[in-house]
């Protein structure tokens, strides 16, 4: 039995078709890049994420290698950088290409562009997988500092940037313990807390927990008060290790027949490591009719990143 033969030292180029991409980074190597394509059109919603990648310290461009069919359909091309826990940057001018044939193999050491299919004879650029090649972005960022744009490239807020997120934290009803321990009478359900006799003021208390490096921007309240002899109001307290206890935002709740929300007038207060706060209900229904109830507590407030723990 025969073997089939054997091709030692074979040298001829292997081909295929595609559009290399050139991406430059920012010069914070933190971050990464996302690339989109479209196919045969600009519309900015045809295009969709084919890849991600980060960049290694000192990297001066990336380059990606779309692998496509030889059609002559043009293929259209954005990035913008992205970073975790980061609003992705704002997005490149639309570039666009076709398809070319790039070597993928070993060439012969001198070819020639001979007819369509370009085998054989003198190297030509395009035989360096030159042919479609199509770079992104323009200046790299040198200050990362605000959402603007230099070059083609977007400039993102600097981490430690004060105020760069925003959020909110909601303090249900169930969160809130009695102010004694003297058996207040109370009821707590599906769906609020509310004092089970009448004529009588009750105090509850809640703690707020956040993030250091925050400052607190905002706070709402939801409950009802359904008659003037009924109470619900609600205080946000800071507790200073070195300057005492004491209320800095406050909601008192208007009369209505449906429940409702009541907001404290602007203020803001930031977070320290001397810092602690917490809520406090009041809570009363009426001896001649109207109850209190709460449901729950939002509290807004901004942060830099999200690099601080409790």
């Amino acid at each position: 039995m025969s073997l089939p033969p054997v091709f030692a030292n074979n040298t001829a180029p292997l081909y295929q078709s595609g559009i290399y991409v050139q991406m430059i980074p920012s010069t914070d190597p933190s971050f990464g890049m996302e690339l989109q394509r479209s196919v045969g059109s600009t519309a900015s919603t045809n295009f969709s994420k084919i890849n991600e990648a980060t960049f290694l310290d000192g990297a001066r461009a990336l380059s990606y290698f779309d692998e496509l069919p030889f059609d002559g359909v043009a293929r259209y091309y954005r990035a913008r950088l992205t970073r975790g826990g980061w609003t992705a940057g704002n997005f490149t001018r639309i570039v666009g290409a076709r398809p070319g044939e790039v070597v993928i193999g070993p060439p012969p050491s001198r070819r020639t562009r001979g007819g369509a299919g370009g085998r054989g004879g003198t190297e030509t650029p395009e035989d360096r997988g030159i042919i479609g090649s199509v770079p992104l972005g323009g200046n790299p960022i040198s200050s990362p500092v605000a959402f603007t744009t230099r070059g083609t490239l977007p400039i993102k807020t600097a981490v430690g940037a004060a105020g760069a997120l925003s959020k909110t934290l909601r303090i249900p009803y169930a969160e809130f313990i009695p102010s004694n321990d003297n058996n207040t009478p109370f009821t707590a359900n599906q769906s609020y807390l509310t004092p089970r006799l009448a004529g009588s003021t009750y105090g509850f208390f809640a703690p707020v927990v956040l993030p250091r490096d925050t400052t607190i921007t905002g706070l709402r309240c939801r409950g009802l008060r359904n008659g003037s002899s009924a109470q619900l109001a609600v205080d946000l307290f800071r507790n200073d290790s070195t300057a005492g206890f004491g209320s800095i935002a406050s909601i008192t709740m208007s009369t209505s027949t449906s429940y409702g929300t009541g907001s404290a007038g602007a203020f803001s207060q930031a977070n320290s490591s001397v810092y602690s706060f917490c809520l406090r209900a009041i809570l009363k229904n009426g001896v001649t009719g109207g109850v209190g109830r709460l449901q729950w507590v939002e509290l807004d407030y901004t942060m830099s990143d999200y690099r601080y723990g409790i």
